[in-house]
């Protein structure tokens, strides 16, 4: 088949014109494809990153909330054995001194303890616990004095020491005894859960 020049020329622009079409379509039609195909698979990748997320939370939900009970019998065994108990706190104080102070016998001598004063910790609003302060006041040496206080802050850690006040001994016996004595005054500060009171 022969095609005259113009006729050539005529199917050429034809097919040229169709390419152009095709190739135009294509970035029309389909780069937009493409394009929303690229972003969906970034959300399924998000997507499936989240859920390898919570099946993870998931499986150390069990674990958490072990760890939640264990805590929370930690707690409840702290509150019972280091707190004041509900009812008298003076009492409580007392007698956990009294036990504390068998081994300073004749070393220290704490013949005043005042009851408690019920105040605010000041943490947060929601803290469950106020601050029992209870004020001490006595004699004994300097040397044994440093022991009775690190050893009362190392045994009972829910206690904070506050306000000491030191000062010679003023008693004929100090005077006689081969270590000076000193007076001391404090306060000794627990926490006491707010459902006590």
């Amino acid at each position: 088949m022969n095609l005259t020049p113009k006729k050539k020329q005529q199917l050429a622009l034809v097919i040229l014109g169709t390419a152009v079409l095709i190739v135009g379509l294509y970035f029309a039609v389909m780069a937009g494809q493409f394009q929303k195909i690229s972003v969906l698979d970034k959300q399924i990748a998000e997507a499936a990153a989240n859920v390898d997320k919570a099946k993870k939370a998931i499986g150390k939900s069990n674990m958490i909330q072990e760890e939640l009970e264990q805590l929370t019998n930690i707690l409840n065994e702290i509150e019972t054995n280091n707190m004041p108990p509900h009812g008298d706190m003076y009492a409580w104080f007392v007698d956990v001194l009294r036990k504390f102070l068998v081994p300073y016998q004749n070393q220290i001598n704490i013949p005043f303890k005042s009851r408690e004063v019920i105040g605010e910790v000041g943490m947060f609003s929601t803290f469950p616990y106020k601050s029992a302060t209870f004020s001490i006041r006595g004699e004994g040496s300097f040397h044994q004095f440093g022991r009775f206080l690190a050893d009362l802050e190392n045994k009972y850690q829910y206690f904070r020491v506050q306000r000491i006040i030191l000062s010679p001994a003023t008693s004929s016996e100090a005077e006689s005894e081969e270590q000076p004595k000193l007076q001391f005054e404090m306060d000794i500060v627990t926490l006491v859960k707010t459902n006590s009171l």
